[in-house]
C-alpha cells in the first residue's frame, strides 16, 4: 500500500543529495530511482511523493504548472461556494422564502425574459428585455426605445434596475422603519415605464397632428394601432408583474401595520 502525499522541494540534486519538505518533515532524497519525472528537480517546485508504510520515500514526480493553477482555480471556486452558501444562510435566516423567490421572478423577468416581442416580418420577431427598454427609454424617444435591440449594457441604468430589483430585501436587512417603501420599488419602476411609452406615444401622435393636421393625425393613429397590434407581451411581462405586484402588496401591508402602530 502506497501514500501519495504533495511536498516542495528545499534543495535539489545539484550539489548532492536533495531534500523535500512533505507534511512538516524534512526527507533527504536522490535522483536514481526515486526520481519518476523527465524534468530536474528544482528548488520550491512542487512534487508528489509515494511514501511506502514505514515512511519511506518509493518515488518523486514533479507536479506541472497547469495542474497547479487547475487545483488552484478549483480551491477559489470551492471557497467561493462555501462563502456563496454562508451567505445564501445568512439571507434566507432573515429574508422569508417568498419574497426571495419573488425577488429571483423579478431579476429574471428584467434582465432575462422578453417583456414585449415585436413582429417585424412573418419569420423576423424582435424581442426586447425589460433591462434594454428600460435603458432605451432613458435616453431615446419611445419609438426609438420600442425599436431598440442593444446587448443590454446600460451602464447606470443597470444599476438602477438591479438597485429596484434588490430593494425589497431592505426592510429585512435594515432597521430603518422606512425600509419597507423598498417593496414598492419594482412596481413603481414599472409602473414609470408604462407611463414613459404610452406620454411618448401621445407625443407622436400629437407631433403628428401639429405638423399635418387631423389628417396626418389620424394616419399617425392607424400607423400606432398597427405597430400596437404587432407587439406581444412576453413572459418577462407576467413573470416580473406578478412579482412586483406580490412584493407591493406586501410592503403595503408592512407600511399600514406600521402606520397603526404610531
Amino acid at each position: 500500500m502506497t501514500n501519495k502525499i504533495r511536498g516542495r522541494i528545499l534543495r535539489d540534486t545539484s550539489a548532492g543529495e536533495g531534500l523535500l519538505m512533505v507534511d512538516g518533515k524534512q526527507l533527504p532524497f536522490r535522483l536514481e530511482g526515486l526520481w519518476l519525472s523527465p524534468v530536474a528537480p528544482k528548488t520550491n517546485m512542487t512534487v508528489e511523493v509515494d511514501l511506502d508504510e514505514a515512511g519511506a520515500i518509493r518515488g518523486i514526480t514533479a507536479v506541472d504548472d497547469a495542474q497547479l493553477a487547475k487545483e488552484e482555480a478549483q480551491r477559489a471556486m470551492n471557497a467561493m461556494r462555501d462563502k456563496g452558501l454562508e451567505g445564501w444562510s445568512a439571507l434566507t435566516a432573515r429574508v422569508s422564502k417568498p419574497v426571495l423567490v419573488a425577488v429571483v421572478a423579478l431579476l429574471l423577468g428584467w434582465f432575462t425574459f422578453d417583456v414585449v416581442g415585436v413582429q417585424l416580418y412573418a419569420n423576423n420577431r424582435l424581442g426586447l428585455s425589460f433591462h434594454q427598454l428600460f435603458g432605451a427609454l432613458g435616453g431615446r424617444d419611445v419609438m426609438s426605445a420600442l425599436q431598440y435591440s442593444g446587448s443590454g449594457k446600460m451602464g447606470f441604468h443597470s444599476l438602477v434596475l438591479l438597485a429596484a430589483a434588490l430593494a425589497p430585501l431592505a426592510p429585512y436587512l435594515l432597521s430603518n422603519r422606512h425600509a419597507s417603501w423598498g417593496l414598492l420599488a419594482p412596481l413603481a419602476v414599472m409602473l414609470y415605464v408604462a407611463v414613459r411609452i404610452y406620454s411618448g406615444l401621445g407625443d407622436a401622435s400629437s407631433q403628428a397632428g401639429d405638423i399635418g393636421g387631423d389628417r396626418a393625425r389620424e394616419m399617425a393613429s392607424q400607423m400606432l394601432k398597427a405597430a400596437m397590434d404587432a407587439i406581444h407581451l412576453g413572459l418577462g411581462f407576467y413573470l416580473s408583474l406578478i412579482a412586483a405586484l406580490y412584493l407591493a402588496g406586501l410592503g403595503a401591508v408592512r407600511l399600514l401595520a406600521a402606520r397603526s402602530r404610531v
